[in-house]
């Protein structure tokens, strides 16, 4: 059964640099920037998590548990395998953390930055007002 749950998951910053010069610098859970299509690179990229809603389960589930530790120089977030970070050659921490990761590359973005929505307009909050004034009309 799939169901909802908050939990930390990580993400990738991508690391490649834009043709302006300037870093491309999106998150994406994938294995490519969803911006600029760089694949992703453990020498540039950096992984670190943070909590999102996620379907978990057995059907219909798009992130599955993974085990990581933490650079203890630049803390980015690397496999259990890895001696030293790939980026700044720090060592990794030995406590280990759950984290989920995206079980199926080829499935588009499953989360949304819900600060990227806008604040409603002033003809959107007429819109609301004249629905509430509608509902109040016929409730009675």
């Amino acid at each position: 059964m799939a169901r909802l749950r908050c939990a930390p998951v990580e993400f990738a910053t991508c690391g490649a640099t834009k043709t302006d010069g300037n870093p491309c610098g999106t998150e994406y859970d994938g294995n490519k920037c969803l911006e600029c299509g760089t694949v992703f690179d453990a020498q540039v990229t950096t992984k670190a998590s943070r909590d999102l809603v996620i379907v978990v389960g057995d059907h219909g589930a798009f992130f599955e548990k993974a085990q990581r530790k933490k650079c203890n120089r630049c803390k980015n977030l690397l496999d259990t395998s890895h001696a030293n970070c790939p980026r700044c050659g720090g060592a990794p921490g030995p406590k280990k953390s759950q984290v989920w990761v995206r079980n199926n590359a080829n499935i588009a973005r499953t989360w949304v930055d819900l600060n990227q929505f806008a604040a409603p307009t002033s003809s959107e909050d007429e819109d609301a007002e004249s629905l509430d004034s509608f509902e109040d009309e016929n409730s009675r």
